[in-house]
């Protein structure tokens, strides 16, 4: 399995047992690091709107993205 294979099938698995647990799920990611590990990235507030949680998960992302082992 490469590693497109892997992410995609770790997304799914996310989104499955958010959707079991809860019902719903907020805006999440996963990427892989130079050394084939994942990182599990999201974002929460029950007061924040899905929007500007998508607006905090990437500028997340973003600063990961810094690392330039990712």
């Amino acid at each position: 399995m490469n590693n497109i294979e892997k992410l995609l099938n770790s997304l799914m698995e996310q989104a499955e047992l958010f959707s079991k647990e809860n019902g719903e799920f907020a805006p999440f990611g996963t990427y892989i690091r130079a050394n084939g590990n994942m990182t599990y990235i999201g974002a929460y507030s029950e007061t924040t709107d899905s929007n500007e949680m998508y607006d905090l998960l990437i500028q997340g992302v973003r600063e990961d993205l810094k690392d330039e082992n990712i």
